[in-house]
């Protein structure tokens, strides 16, 4: 599989981040209670998608041990607060209070790049050639351009471009890691990644308010149970 396959996704969620950037310039002033039902619809297929990715790959021993050993590392190393303090230094970097520009740089950039959904999504895509994730969040990023773009202006494509350098670059490497890794890896990647997007749909309906990017340290701690498990000669 070429590496221009693994670097679809990425390259789709820019380009519909573009699409709808240029559409919001053009349009301009968009009712929010249609950007809300919008969402809420959304929600439902990434819920579906992450319950896909899952069930595909199920091993509920190993996904439970995975999700609580992850949880515990991410609520013990505060990711979370992590990521909220990397959009706040955003912030205060590309902020201008004289200009519209630098807000809306800066919450196309926080909305489209800090989340797990974009890091789930571009592994998927680097490891797999699979961009599931990625088309369902190319939708979501390009309805909300089109709204950032009507109300905050031209300072939105700051984000597109960071969009594509960040999935782009998380798809790079995840094409090299996948050389090295063996298919059961690869699908407790896609299995825990799986829970992380459900997790991510549900918290989107406003159902829940879990600290999603705590459960990042799952992935690796999927990955080391899977190794321990080859090592041992263990079923998998």
């Amino acid at each position: 599989m070429s590496v221009w396959v693994r670097e679809a996704g990425p390259l789709v969620n820019t380009a519909a981040a573009l699409a709808g950037t240029l559409l919001g310039l053009m349009l301009r002033r968009i009712p929010p209670a249609l950007q809300e039902g919008v969402t809420k619809a959304m929600a439902l297929a990434v819920i579906a998608i992450g319950l896909s990715l899952a069930l595909a790959h199920l091993d509920p021993v190993l996904l439970t041990a995975s999700a609580v050993l992850g949880m515990l590392i991410g609520e013990l190393t505060h990711i979370q607060e992590g990521f909220d303090r990397a959009g706040e230094w955003l912030k205060r970097i590309l902020h201008s209070d004289e200009s519209r520009f630098g807000e809306g740089a800066v919450l196309a950039t926080v909305v489209w790049c800090v989340g797990p959904l974009a890091i789930i999504g571009a592994i998927d895509s680097g490891l797999r050639g699979q961009n599931a994730i990625l088309d369902a969040k190319s939708v979501l990023d390009g309805v909300s351009a089109i709204f950032f773009a009507s109300t905050l202006g031209i300072g939105v494509i700051v984000g597109v471009v960071a969009l594509l350098f960040y999935e782009g670059g998380i798809a790079l490497v995840a094409t090299v890691a996948a050389s090295l890794l063996t298919a059961a890896y690869i699908s407790a990647i896609s299995m825990v990644g799986g829970v992380i997007v459900l997790a991510i749909g549900v918290n989107m309906l406003g159902i829940s308010r879990m600290k999603v990017a705590n459960l990042l340290p799952a992935l690796v701690v999927a990955l080391v149970i899977t190794w321990l498990k080859v090592a041992l000669h263990l079923p998998l």
